[in-house]
């Protein structure tokens, strides 16, 4: 599992094809995901967690379409340009700081 990631770019990619994410508490995953509805997270480090995650999803592989398709239309929300946006914003705000 992850224990420090920028925000991954793989995480919304995954979830704009529909692929739910199970990812750590230290990646971008908390600032798109909720919990259980369209992803799952769990605290970095905790293989214990992951493995309950992952049997989780075995006995229970039904969940993957909903969990997916909220993983979908979550990713919809957030389309690139918004990264873009996001992007170009802190890049000016981090300029301006140097500045003062």
């Amino acid at each position: 599992p992850s224990l420090f990631e920028g925000f991954g770019l793989v995480i919304t990619e995954a979830m704009s094809q529909g692929t739910p994410v199970i990812t750590t508490d230290r990646t971008a995953g908390p600032d798109v995901i909720t919990h259980g509805e369209d992803g799952w997270i769990i605290p970095a480090g905790d293989t214990a967690a992951l493995q309950s995650a992952v049997e989780n999803l075995l006995h229970a592989p039904d969940q993957l379409a909903t969990v997916g398709e909220n993983a979908r239309q979550t990713a919809m929300q957030r389309p690139w340009s918004a990264y873009g946006n996001d992007v170009a914003a802190s890049v000016k705000q981090l300029f301006e700081a140097t500045r003062a």
